[in-house]
């Protein structure tokens, strides 16, 4: 493995980030989009880009050609050329111009040709509107027949697109300031990407009231243009001086934390013995099983995985997908359950096809488990998105939890944006205890990649392969630092129970033979602190940098990511201070005391355990 496999999963070199600036507002430049409109340290608009998804809602990736790029001092215009390919063959080609001014306005036009008949469902842009300092904010909507709309961003997670039938918009920044965003060439639509643990919400084009997937033809044009400006001039602000990172400690605000499981390897059918050593030693809370009775052979598989959760001394958590001859399938899995005297320390109750568990399922499932195991804890809920559970409430009188799962990768697959999805990890629990009340929440299992599609035009595109579920960063020192970012949001929101990848192979936490990657040792880590508490901590750069406070009453435990590619400095409070033992992911200092340890210099994608 090459050393950027080791650090990012990749032998290409990271995406080259250049700062412009658009007068008083500075801009990303990043592989044909925009990032990070910032006025001084406030976020305006996340990213502008132009996508292309076909049919099952996959995104095309895009080939950029002819780049011309021109920088002022206080303006930039940009000029490529960009297309699609499948088979080699070209599918589609954009002609992209962009310019920033002094006076902070920007424009986007895009003229594209289709080249090949094909089945999409967007075709053009989509612009992303970051959370902080714009949830709860007011804004007034234009329609495209000239008619304005007074409204504001939703504060918790949307379970429906909230803005409609767009033209533009102009909306006040928690600042005060209002800005201006005019959209030409279709009518847009804004999504809370929080519903998919996205950090924005999204004005898109094609919107959701028409029928999809749409045929391009060969021949047919799409002409769109965006233009942004601000309300009123703007003073260019000086930037921070310092790119030190500080820490800030909210001592009084603790949640326990969460009882973290593994799930079952879908590479490996037997579990070696120093596996499940590893496996042991971690003390997981759960061992998650996959069951569909209406499948061939569920008996098998079931039995099997039963033995490996025996084997690592890990109790099973059965994720039970039942489909309408649930009935009969409930029946099969008691009997088969009984017959071999398994114990089962929670059951999640999933409806195949179905976005959440059938009511008709709730209605029975749980009462005849219970006749069972009435010490073996019930829930219900998604085996999918956040979004499908938000969408499709149901009732919680009949569960002992709510479950739904998490990944980063539904409409962004960059390293930063996948940071950049982490906090909102912590909104999907904080939006679903407004409708499930005091029920716990699971999150499980949260994964890099996405497991099944639920938006699958066929069917049969609805199951990923393990090819399609594996994600070649999972080795990596990054997804160590991620995985870090997801415990330290899901806990800090009051998640109760957290699944985490796999045991083994391409999604999970070490290889067959028992060589950890990264995040293995960092969940490792976590779980020497089980039982104990996670105190909230905030970073100045929360893109850059996560932490993770954790407490037992006897220890401390700080545990410090680097997300990015270059070294950086964290300053920790001032009281982090004494004899600590010091753990480097992946390589190992065991043993070192440090009188102060509160600067820390981190490498690329570093990741740092500090136990006093």
């Amino acid at each position: 493995m090459t050393i950027n496999q080791q650090l990012y999963g990749s032998d290409t070199a990271l995406p080259l980030y250049t700062e412009l600036r658009a007068g008083p507002l500075t801009v990303g430049y990043e592989e044909g989009s925009f990032r990070y409109f910032r006025w001084g340290n406030d976020e305006i608009l996340r990213m502008i880009y132009v996508s292309m998804r076909d049919e099952n809602w996959g995104t095309l990736t895009p080939i950029r050609t002819n780049e011309e790029i021109i920088i002022g001092t206080d303006h930039f215009q940009i000029r490529y050329d960009c297309h699609y390919q499948r088979d080699s063959t070209v599918l589609f080609t954009w002609k992209v111009t962009a310019e920033g001014n002094a006076d902070g306005s920007f424009s986007m036009t895009i003229d594209g040709l289709s080249h090949q008949t094909f089945l999409r469902n967007r075709a053009g842009f989509c612009l992303l509107h970051p959370i902080q300092g714009t949830t709860g904010q007011p804004c007034q909507l234009l329609h495209p027949d000239g008619q304005w709309e007074t409204t504001h961003f939703p504060l918790t997670i949307s379970p429906e697109n909230p803005f409609k039938q767009l033209a533009g918009m102009r909306w006040q920044q928690a600042d005060g300031v209002w800005f201006r965003l005019d959209l030409t060439g279709d009518v847009f639509e804004t999504e809370d990407q929080r519903n998919w643990t996205d950090a924005s919400f999204k004005t898109f084009c094609t919107p959701s009231a028409l029928p999809i997937p749409v045929q391009l033809r060969a021949g047919d044009r799409v002409r769109q243009q965006i233009e942004f400006r601000p309300e009123q001039s703007l003073p260019v602000l000086p930037m921070p001086e310092t790119r030190e990172i500080t820490v800030q400690v909210f001592e009084q605000e603790s949640t326990p934390l969460p009882a973290i499981g593994v799930g079952a390897s879908t590479d490996v059918r037997v579990l070696t013995e120093s596996v499940q050593k590893i496996i042991q030693s971690c003390h997981f809370a759960h061992y998650r099983v996959e069951i569909v009775p209406a499948q061939a052979d569920w008996e098998t598989d079931f039995l099997a995985e039963v033995a490996n959760a025996l084997a690592c001394e890990t109790p099973v958590l059965v994720a039970l997908h039942l489909t309408n001859k649930y009935t009969a399938e409930l029946r099969d899995f008691l009997s088969v359950v009984q017959q071999h005297k398994v114990a089962l320390a929670e059951i999640m109750l999933f409806s195949v096809n179905e976005p959440v568990t059938a009511e008709a399922v709730l209605a029975t499932a749980p009462a005849l488990l219970r006749k069972v195991w009435p010490q073996t804890r019930i829930g219900a809920g998604t085996n999918y998105n956040f979004t499908e559970l938000n969408r499709n409430r149901l009732a919680t009188d009949k569960v002992d939890f709510v479950a739904y799962s998490v990944h980063p990768q539904v409409h962004a697959f960059d390293n930063r944006s996948m940071v950049e999805t982490l906090d909102t990890q912590g909104d999907t629990v904080q939006t679903a205890r407004t409708f499930v009340g005091s029920v716990p929440i699971h999150v499980s299992p949260v994964t890099l990649r996405q497991r099944v599609n639920p938006y699958a035009h066929d069917p049969k595109d609805r199951e990923q392969t393990n090819h399609q579920k594996a994600d070649p960063r999972q080795p990596s020192l990054w997804a160590a630092g991620w995985t870090l970012g997801s415990i330290k949001y899901l806990a800090e929101a009051g998640a109760e129970s957290i699944t985490y990848f796999q045991t083994v192979g391409h999604q999970g936490i070490m290889l067959a033979d028992g060589q950890q990657y990264p995040l293995g040792l960092l969940l490792s880590a976590v779980q020497n602190f089980r039982g104990g508490q996670v105190i909230r901590t905030e970073t100045s750069q929360p893109l850059t940098c996560s932490t993770l406070l954790l407490t037992d009453n006897t220890h401390h435990c700080w545990l410090v990511a680097n997300h990015t590619g270059q070294s950086i400095t964290v300053q920790l409070p001032e009281t982090v201070q004494g004899g600590y033992r010091i753990t480097l992911i992946p390589a190992q200092r065991m043993g070192l005391d440090l009188a102060d340890v509160s600067r820390l210099t981190l490498e690329p994608f570093g990741t740092w355990v500090l136990v006093c």
